[in-house]
């Protein structure tokens, strides 16, 4: 039996909430989303990069982490 799991499976219920949370953020004007979580940037990454939604969506994803530093 093939297991799967959130780190490298994103089914179509996971892709539409990835894809709602990242119209939520651009909404707000926001052009960029900050998360510390890896997992997150991935995933979001992944929806960005959907052929389905390539280019509808404007946001850049940044870690929590590389953002300090770059300030410090």
């Amino acid at each position: 039996m093939l297991r799967t799991n959130g780190w490298t499976h994103c089914d179509a219920a996971n892709k539409a909430i990835q894809v709602q949370r990242l119209r939520e953020a651009r909404a707000t004007g926001a052009e960029a989303m900050v998360t510390a979580c890896l997992k997150c940037q991935i995933h979001f990454r992944c929806a960005l990069m959907d052929a389905q939604l390539k280019g509808k969506i404007e946001i850049e994803m940044v870690d929590l982490a590389t953002l300090v530093a770059e300030q410090l």
